[in-house]
């Protein structure tokens, strides 16, 4: 730190001499040859962070390195700032610069760091362990060290490594979640537990807490416990996505799907969870037939939540009316659909929905109307002209048919559906 404080003040001299001297920003002033590399990595400092410039920074580090192969700052910032071609490259910068002033700890714990994002793990592992032993204040090192040890599969050393950590520091709480993960890992859930118990006996209020013991309770089949902590933190805050979202899995897991779907109804009704969430969870519960005639009532609970909660997104829209069509309701989905017609933009999938369910029902004169409004809207879209052509033939009306398929050609794109269409006009000729 005195070297890099000792180059602060040159800096600091040289731009003064600069100033005084009338000389613009990118001017060489005079200087020892021994100050060249400083200059010069100043100038660097000033291209990366003011003007932004990272080519032109590169170009004057590496200058100031030819310059003086030990002037370590200039390794460091190459290193720190991405100015290099792979992950190795950058570790043999961060190397260069710590075994130039080992005494420097961001030398030293940068260089772990690269060695861990070129995954060099082994190699990571030695730098951490030098780094414990002489910073042991720094919780940060620990935190490392255990997760290295995780990545070379030695639990049992990672353990030993936070419980150092917890005699010296006190509980942390990112230090003891890694060590109850690492206790299950192992499968010691009874010291998981004790862990846990530890951590809701200090700070009894908070929510998470409870809902940690009550999982770590689940996995151990001691359900009534397990309940009773998530509980205690719905109690604490009932509308925690974290909690509802925990005691949820608590209730798949035992197949109580009545409870599931309870929950998840809480779930839907919250605005911390994500749209897209809720409805990928509808999706994975009407997926199974069986289960879908079986909690119909809690199934359409769910589904009405989320149309009266999101009335105009589009994907919501879309589940409603397929929920009301899987349930045989195909004129309420009609009325939804219909509904949204008149929304800004247009969405012609809701046209093209209420034309294929008007067809079913054979009501040929809505459906020219809806086919009619489609194309005002969308005159390009090849599927419309097609359905106005099927509308007129099933109206008899055969030249109109004809017509209609003939214009439907301006807008097919392969020769395969212009044989289609071809072969459609070819059917209104022989009917009519």
């Amino acid at each position: 730190m005195k070297r890099l404080t000792a180059t602060t003040v040159l800096c600091l001299l040289l731009f003064s001499a600069a100033f005084v001297t009338g000389k613009g920003p990118s001017a060489v002033p005079e200087y020892p040859d021994s100050l060249r590399s400083v200059w010069l990595y100043t100038e660097g400092i000033k291209q990366n962070t003011i003007a932004g410039d990272s080519v032109r920074a590169r170009e004057l580090f590496l200058e100031a390195i030819r310059s003086d192969s030990t002037y370590a700052p200039a390794y460091y910032e190459l290193a720190a700032n991405g100015m290099y071609a792979t992950p190795d490259e950058a570790v043999e910068l961060a190397r260069k610069a710590f075994r130039l002033d080992t005494t420097n700890k961001w030398y030293h714990q940068f260089y772990g760091q690269a060695l861990i994002y070129a995954g060099r793990y082994d190699e990571a592992l030695k730098v951490y362990r030098r780094l414990q032993t002489e910073n042991p204040k720094d919780p940060d090192n620990y935190r490392i060290l255990a997760a290295l040890y995780e990545q070379k599969q030695s639990p049992v050393m990672a353990l030993v490594t936070l419980d150092s950590a917890e005699l010296r520091f006190g509980r942390i709480p990112l230090l003891s979640a890694m060590k109850r993960r690492l206790l299950v890992a192992t499968n010691q859930i009874d010291k998981a537990v004790v862990e846990a118990r530890a951590m809701v006996e200090a700070a009894p209020y908070e929510a998470q807490h409870h809902v940690v013991l009550g999982d770590l309770y689940a996995i151990a089949k001691k359900d009534s416990l397990a309940r009773a902590e998530y509980d205690r933190a719905l109690q604490i805050d009932s509308t925690n996505v974290q909690t509802l979202m925990a005691l949820a899995d608590f209730h798949a897991g035992r197949q109580d799907y009545r409870a599931l779907l309870a929950v998840t109804r809480q779930l839907f009704q919250s605005d911390e969870l994500p749209l897209e969430t809720k409805i990928k969870r509808f999706g994975q519960f009407t997926s199974d037939t069986r289960f879908y005639r079986e909690y119909y009532f809690q199934l359409n609970d769910l589904a009405s939540t989320l149309a009266i909660r999101y009335p105009d997104d589009k994907r919501v829209v879309e589940l409603y009316a397929g929920h009301l069509i899987a349930s045989g309701e195909l004129e309420q989905a009609l009325a939804l659909y219909k509904n949204h017609l008149a929304d800004q933009p247009p969405v012609e999938d809701y046209f093209r929905a209420v034309i294929d369910i008007e067809s079913y029902l054979q009501h040929p004169d809505s459906v020219d109307k809806y086919v009619t409004r489609a194309l005002e809207l969308f005159p390009a879209k090849i599927d419309f002209h097609i359905s106005k052509g099927h509308v007129m033939s099933y109206a008899k009306q055969y030249d109109k048919a004809v017509r209609a398929y003939r214009e439907s050609l301006r807008f097919a794109d392969t020769d395969s559906l212009k044989g289609v269409i071809w072969g459609m006009i070819g059917d209104a000729w022989h009917q009519k």
